[in-house]
């Protein structure tokens, strides 16, 4: 009787160690799913205060170069989105990320970068959007 006393008291632990997996799981899919749709990514850009482009200014040195750098990327054979975003956050610091499959955000430090530079931050965050990654 001991040893099925053992027994029961290790398929307890065990069980709950799975339940307890299984919350986790759920819980990083449904964060994840939550990046990848249009509502989280908002959410996202809500928080960190990206806001969308639209000062004449920061059109000309952000967003226009931004969406030449998609066509080049798409003509070069990137798999990515016919709708990405370009947000802005101020910031003082140049900073490019992608955030989910649909918006770049860039910081306003970004415009007074040289062009190379410039063009490796954001091709490197389109190529987290071409492989998934986001």
């Amino acid at each position: 009787m001991k040893l099925f006393s053992v027994i029961g008291h290790f398929i307890k632990e065990w069980m709950s160690c799975i339940i307890i997996y299984v919350i986790i799981i759920a819980v990083l899919y449904w964060i994840t799913s939550l990046m990848l749709n249009k509502f989280g990514q908002n959410a996202l850009c809500l928080i960190l205060g990206a806001k969308k482009i639209e000062r004449n200014e920061h059109v000309e040195t952000l967003k226009k170069p931004v969406e030449e750098l998609i066509k080049e990327a798409k003509a070069k054979g990137m798999a990515l989105p016919d709708d990405i975003e370009v947000r802005m956050v101020n910031h003082s610091e140049p900073i490019a990320y992608a955030i989910g499959m649909n918006t770049i955000v860039v910081s306003s430090a970004m415009a007074e970068l040289k062009e190379d530079i410039f063009k490796a931050k954001i091709m490197a965050e389109l190529n987290r959007i071409n492989r998934f990654d986001p």
